[in-house]
Order: C-alpha cells, then sequence, then structure tokens
C-alpha cells in the first residue's frame, strides 16, 4: 500500500510543475485572407489584435495557475495530509487513477518532450524552405517581368501608353498567380493546416494525462481547481499565429499603377 507520505511527496512535487493545456483559443485566429493585396484587408490589424488578446490570456491564466500552486506548496503538511485522507476515501478510484499516472517512467515523459521539441524544429525547417522556394519562385518568374515593366514605362522608352499599362498589368497578373498559389491557396496555408494538425490532434492530447494529473493534485490538497486552466494549447495557438504574420506579411500592400 502506498503511504500518505508517499503521497504528500508527489503533491509537492506537482507544485512546482508548469501548466500544460487549455481550452480551444483556436477560435481567437481569424479567418485567413483570401487577396493578394494588405490595402483595405482587415486582417492584419484583426491577427495582430487576436495575438495579443492570446497573450494577455496566457499571462492572466499562468498568474491564476502559479497562484494555485503557490497554495499548495505553502499549505501546512499536517493539514494538507489531512485533505489527502479525506479525498482518499471521497475518491478513491481518482485516488488511484493519479497514483498510476505518477507512476509513469519518467524516461517516457523526457522522450515525449524530446520527439516534441524535433518536431517543433522540423516545422521550423519546413517553414523556411516553402519561404526559400517562394522567393526562388519571385526570382524567377516575377523579377524579370518586373525588369521588363521597368524598361518600357521608363520616361526614356517609346512605349506606348496602351504597352505601359500593359507591363503594368503584367506585373500585376504575374504576382498575383504566384501569390494566390504559394500565400493564399496552396503552400503556406497547406503547411499551416499541417502544424494545427499536428498540435490539435497529437501533442495537445498527449499531455492530458499529466494535465489530469495537476489537477488532481490541486484538488486533494482541497484547492478549487474551477479557474486552473493549463495554458499549452494556448502557447500553440500564438506560434501558429506567428507563422500565420510571416506567411500572409509577405503580401504586397497594393497593384502597381493609378491609386
Amino acid at each position: 500500500m502506498i503511504s500518505p507520505r508517499s503521497v504528500l511527496a508527489l503533491l509537492l512535487l506537482m507544485a512546482v510543475a508548469a501548466p500544460l493545456t487549455a481550452q480551444n483559443p483556436w477560435t481567437r485566429v481569424p479567418a485567413f485572407p483570401t487577396t493578394c493585396y494588405t490595402s483595405g484587408d482587415p486582417f492584419p490589424e484583426q491577427l495582430e489584435a487576436a495575438m495579443a488578446a492570446n497573450q494577455d490570456a496566457i499571462g492572466r491564466q499562468e498568474q491564476i495557475n502559479h497562484g494555485l500552486n503557490d497554495q499548495l506548496k505553502s499549505m501546512d503538511r499536517s493539514a494538507m495530509q489531512s485533505k489527502m485522507m479525506a479525498y482518499m476515501q471521497k475518491n478513491p478510484a481518482g485516488f488511484q487513477a493519479y497514483m498510476q499516472a505518477a507512476a509513469q517512467d519518467p524516461q517516457v515523459a523526457q522522450a515525449a518532450k524530446e520527439a516534441h521539441l524535433a518536431r517543433m524544429k522540423g516545422f521550423q525547417q519546413e517553414f523556411d524552405g516553402i519561404l526559400a522556394n517562394y522567393n526562388a519562385a519571385l526570382k524567377t518568374t516575377l523579377d524579370p517581368v518586373f525588369a521588363d515593366m521597368l524598361r518600357v514605362t521608363d520616361a526614356a522608352s517609346n512605349a506606348s501608353n496602351a504597352e505601359r499599362a500593359a507591363a503594368v498589368s503584367k506585373y500585376n497578373s504575374t504576382y498575383n498567380a504566384l501569390c494566390l498559389k504559394w500565400i493564399v491557396r496552396e503552400d503556406f496555408p497547406a503547411f499551416l493546416t499541417k502544424f494545427k494538425g499536428y498540435m490539435v490532434g497529437i501533442y495537445l492530447p498527449s499531455l492530458d494525462g499529466q494535465t489530469a494529473m495537476e489537477k488532481t493534485a490541486l484538488e486533494m490538497a482541497g484547492i478549487n481547481t474551477s479557474e486552473y486552466q493549463p495554458t499549452d494549447a494556448m502557447q500553440a495557438v500564438a506560434r501558429h499565429m506567428e507563422y500565420v504574420r510571416a506567411a500572409f506579411g509577405l503580401r504586397q500592400a497594393k497593384p502597381l499603377g493609378p491609386s
């Protein structure tokens, strides 16, 4: 039988654990834009506001969680043991589940953490690769069109107004085609979908057991956990929105030509 002293030690250990997940902050992410120009598009401002709101929520929740953990760490040992015994008698199944989770091999958790960090590094490398390919496409496809447009529209050029307008139109249409493919419809959106899918479908669910154990540790000490909420989902959304900003920030302000 596990001694109350052993459980008490586990409770104190849980008091210094970091918060882990949160409830669906993904709704903060604004709908992605469908056009290739930022002028007149509210998306950049919406995204910045969403990022700020998400960071504020993280800060508030971390403050709450730290306060709850401080209650646990500062609790008198005899009082904690008394509350723990009362919890064991009231909820033996919950206590048993807690002890089973606490008995997990720490090497398993460490391996999972390292695998996640490696996956995050891989995502960054993938994003950087897409960005490099997009810039290469601009260089090989758009730059020659831009150079030709400058030649045709130069003040010393003998080109007609129609030819000048056609050169500008060709530049805009070439840019728009590249933007639609890479930024708006295909490459970057596919990456963002993949990143969110990993976070929502794999990483965050993998934290559920640890999250439940942390909450149970507080409840066993008689601490009200109604405001307890780990922050990992909000942190995941923050990283997602950083990628969103980097991708859609590549769009041009407006088409070239008369305003």
